[in-house]
């Protein structure tokens, strides 16, 4: 201890002339010299103290400027979704996004050389890129589509929303700036009422048609998503006062995200009908909160439910010990969980079947859309009660559901026609053509000047016209 005591007291002097002198070089030989000293004298314990100048720069940091773009966004992916609290299916929607479009095009590169011109390559490229699956299936190459402007930008938004985490990271210097592509919204389509009627009708003609008429019929009268109409539990219906209260959804998901999410609003994992399945059937809550909602039933839809659970009780009797009871209302015959998709594949087998042309078809998600633009217009555009019974906000209620009817600009068109050439702007002669001009005159000029008995002039003239255009039975 003297010894290194000692030493220390002559390097402290050394130090000092060298501040003295301003001699930064001599300075720094003794540091070195002072530090080669001490793990001379500490070798025996096993210390040791670096000799090399302090490096401002972590080692971490070196390293990531080395690694690919894989090695950091399946990092990112699961820590980004946890960080924001998405659900399980949302992480898997933008991982089935990585692996289809963006790995392929990025992963083996190192992230820290790829530029903003590349990431507005890639956009371009994605622009031009033939879809893949349903959409390509039998037809020639050039009659393939390119990918949406949606799927462009899901992509977009993936890597842009990445990047700042990238920076954080050191996996990157700077964030690049990539131009945001263009979105071309396209509308769902959805049914006249007329239509959805006609087409129960003709699901009566058949009782194997049964489950398919339900599952439209709760779709459309309550506005469901395809999982929330397979995830309707019998104990949430009340016959009595016709109404059922939607609480969960059915969804599949991957293995990969129930492991690296939360599983805060996953209520159930169904067990897997095959053991080597990397994805599981699982029952979740709904997205918001809003979205929780009691939905009223019709007298006909209440007494199609009942006969529904009645239908149940039969198969539990029928299948014994083998009937798997998860208290749904919608399901296979044995009892196990119907997800989404095949909701949606029996309504399109069944209008494929009932002669629906292409260009009428409309997918289950339509039938919901069918459901809430027919509730606006008995409502008398009353987007806060028909949002609050779709389980959605008024604003993209609004957003998504704004389509004007044909019917609807019909009628406009006329009533325009009746205080525009009103105004002292039609000829005399052609009042004493047509007599009638006098009579419209005097009540346009009423209307005109009473904006409530317009408004309820436009809501007869639009039942009017809607009854009386009608809708060809799919």
């Amino acid at each position: 201890m003297n010894e290194m005591s000692h030493s220390g007291s002559l390097q402290i002097r050394g130090l000092e002339r060298g501040r003295r002198k301003n001699d930064f070089d001599g300075l720094l030989s003794e540091v070195v010299a002072y530090k080669e000293k001490m793990n001379a004298l500490r070798v025996d314990k096993g210390t040791k103290v670096n000799t090399s100048m302090p490096d401002t720069s972590s080692p971490k940091d070196k390293d990531n400027l080395d690694k690919t773009f894989r090695d950091f966004i399946y990092k990112w992916l699961p820590f980004y979704e946890r960080n924001k609290g998405n659900s399980v299916k949302t992480y898997d929607n933008k991982l089935s996004a990585l692996r289809t479009h963006i790995l392929p095009y990025f992963g083996h590169r190192i992230m820290s050389r790829i530029t903003a011109e590349d990431y507005d390559d890639f956009i371009d490229f994605l622009g031009q890129k033939p879809c893949g699956g349903s959409k390509a299936y039998n037809k020639e190459p050039d009659e393939i589509p390119a990918l949406s402007s949606s799927s462009v930008i899901k992509n977009y938004l993936i890597i842009t929303a990445a990047l700042p985490t990238a920076k954080d990271w050191g996996y990157i210097t700077e964030v690049p700036k990539i131009k945001r592509p263009s979105v071309k919204t396209e509308k769902r389509a959805f049914w006249m009422p007329e239509t959805v009627f006609n087409a129960l009708e003709k699901m009566n003609e058949s009782e194997e048609n049964d489950f398919v008429h339900l599952c439209v019929h709760l779709a459309f009268i309550c506005s469901l998503r395809a999982g929330e109409t397979a995830g309707i539990l019998i104990n949430d219906i009340d016959l009595i006062n016709q109404s059922v209260f939607i609480q969960q959804e059915i969804q599949r998901c991957s293995d990969e995200a129930l492991e690296k999410l939360p599983k805060s609003d996953v209520l159930f994992v169904f067990p897997k009908q095959k053991s080597t399945a990397k994805t599981s059937l699982v029952a979740k809550g709904l997205k918001t909160e809003k979205s929780e909602r009691t939905a009223y039933l019709t007298r006909q839809l209440a007494e199609e439910v009942l006969k529904r659970m009645e239908q149940i009780e039969k198969d539990k009797i029928y299948y014994g010990n083998m009937y798997k009871d998860y208290g749904l209302l919608l399901c296979w015959p044995n009892g196990n969980p119907m997800e989404s998709i095949n909701l949606g594949r029996m309504f399109k087998k069944w209008q494929q079947r009932n002669g629906t042309s292409k260009n009428s078809q409309i997918d289950f998600q339509g039938l919901r859309k069918s459901g809430q633009m027919h509730k606006i217009r008995l409502s008398q555009f009353n987007y806060q009660l028909v949002a609050s019974l779709g389980g959605h906000s008024p604003e993209v209620l609004m957003n998504n559901y704004d389509e004007a009817l044909e019917t609807e600009k019909r009628a406009l068109a006329n009533t325009i026609e009746s205080n525009f050439y009103t105004k002292g702007m039609v000829s005399k002669s052609a009042s004493i053509q047509n007599p009638s001009n006098e009579q419209a005159s005097r009540l346009a000029s009423q209307l005109a000047q009473d904006p409530e008995l317009l408004q309820q002039a436009m809501q007869i003239l639009l039942s009017g016209a809607q009854g009386a255009l009608g809708s060809t039975s799919p």
